[in-house]
């Protein structure tokens, strides 16, 4: 299987049960939801001091598809470069949030990083899948529903591609290289003034 190929379900199809395998330590996971299967995941490893699985909301649907039991229900999905780009986005912002001590910044600051956004143009709102926007949901959830008063005008941020209603709740964000190239010189994740206590 090439790497930017995965297998996903088809529209109206779920899967019968959700469970999940951990590859490092073979410990089994069972939820009653995606969600719940997830949080379960990442709270396990980081309890376990093991690393957070790379694009772990793809292995999960892979995973369930490649199951006996959901036979028929999956079809094969070749990934856009955009696609690729978003998920990874929004599962970094994710892993970050989970993993990172003391992220959450102050709301002043939340919102002070929210107004730059609102007038940059890389702030868009493309046109998202199921899954994407699920990712997407798992990170504003990871900031403990935290909204800024911009929260109706913030998309995703076209440099990075991560979700920026959660991004700017995120003590440690930032960009990388090839990122900053897109990035206005105003950008806040440029000139990350955190206010000091």
């Amino acid at each position: 299987m090439q790497p930017s190929t995965f297998k996903k379900f088809k529209p109206f199809h779920v899967p019968k049960s959700y469970v999940f395998i951990d590859p490092d330590t073979g410990h089994p996971y069972q939820a009653t939801t995606k969600e719940q299967l997830f949080f379960s995941i990442l709270a396990y490893r980081e309890q376990n001091d093991l690393p957070p699985i790379a694009a772990l909301d793809t292995a999960i649907e892979n995973y369930l598809c490649n199951l006996a039991e959901n036979c028929g229900s999956c079809e094969w999905a070749k990934l856009k470069r955009g696609w690729v780009q978003t998920l990874r986005g929004g599962v970094a912002l994710i892993e970050n949030l989970f993993y990172g001590k003391n992220h959450i910044v102050p709301k002043e600051e939340a919102e002070r990083r929210a107004l730059i956004c609102t007038a940059c143009p890389q702030n868009i709102f493309p046109d998202k899948s199921a899954f994407i926007t699920w990712s997407d949901e798992i990170a504003l959830y990871a900031t403990g529903g935290l909204r800024t008063t911009q929260y109706d005008k913030l998309g995703n941020c076209n440099a990075c591609t991560c979700p920026l209603n959660a991004k700017v709740w995120y003590k440690e964000a930032s960009l990388t290289e090839e990122e900053s190239k897109l990035a206005p010189n105003y950008c806040w994740q440029l000139i990350n003034k955190e206010p000091t206590k």
